[in-house]
Formats: C-alpha cells, sequence, structure tokens
C-alpha cells in the first residue's frame, strides 16, 4: 500500500503527490494541477498511480487514441454523407464544424473582416509634378 504526501505549489499552481512503499521500496512524485491538498487520499492515489501506469505502460493511452480515432473517422464520414446527399446548409456546417472543433479542442477563429473589392479602390494623385520633383531629388 502506498503512503501519499501532497504538496501544493502556487506558483506553479499545481499539487505534487508523493507516492511511498517500503516493501519493496518505491517512491513517486506525480504533479496534478490545481489545489488538490483538500482532496480524498484514495483519489489522489488513484488518480497518481493512473498517471504512472500512463508514463510506465503506455498500452493504456495508445487504445484511448484509437477510440478517440474511430470517433472521428465516424464523424468525417457523417460529414461526407451529408454532403453527398445534398441536405447541407450554413447552418449546418457550422453545427458540424463546431462539434468537431469542440471535441479536438480548437478554439474558433473569428472570421475575418470582409476586405474592400479592389476594383472599388480609388487612388487619386493630387499633384503629378511633386511625384517628378520627389523622383529627381533621390536621384540626386
Amino acid at each position: 500500500m502506498f503512503k501519499i504526501e501532497k504538496m501544493y505549489y502556487s506558483g506553479l499552481n499545481e499539487t505534487k503527490v508523493r507516492l511511498m512503499q517500503e516493501d519493496p521500496y518505491r517512491d513517486f512524485v506525480v504533479s496534478l494541477i490545481g489545489d488538490r491538498t483538500k482532496d480524498n487520499d484514495d483519489i489522489l492515489r488513484q488518480e497518481a498511480i493512473s498517471i504512472l501506469n500512463l508514463e510506465l505502460n503506455p498500452t493504456f493511452a495508445i487504445g484511448e487514441i484509437k477510440k478517440e480515432l474511430i470517433k472521428q473517422k465516424k464523424m468525417i464520414l457523417d460529414l461526407q454523407t451529408t454532403i453527398v446527399g445534398g441536405n447541407l446548409t450554413d447552418s449546418k456546417i457550422d453545427d458540424m464544424l463546431g462539434d468537431i472543433s469542440d471535441k479536438l479542442g480548437v478554439e474558433e477563429t473569428p472570421k475575418e473582416k470582409e476586405t474592400p473589392n479592389p476594383t472599388e479602390s480609388k487612388i487619386t494623385i493630387e499633384d503629378p509634378k511633386n511625384l517628378d520633383t520627389d523622383k529627381k531629388e533621390g536621384q540626386q
């Protein structure tokens, strides 16, 4: 059975959880985000052990990644089916992209401001003679 020590570091906003065992001797320190000093020792022990398990045996993490990949592939197939079926509207696209970005943890970028049409822009030169004098001064 692991004994547990915990200490919160406010500058880092993390709680260091130390797991110690005497026979066989083991000593691990795991960082958890936030102030977790008031949490139950059993909960902290289980969270620290699960983090160590991921670090020491990454096959569990690989299985979780594969599950997430299957979910994403299904979302892409649903999107393709919707596009091919012609049932796609702007609001459906926004909803689907929002769902996808939420699941992937991607922040939505603000839409860019519309740029004016270059044919509508007008450039006026008040005195064309000033341009010639500027060129002459620069050449001298």
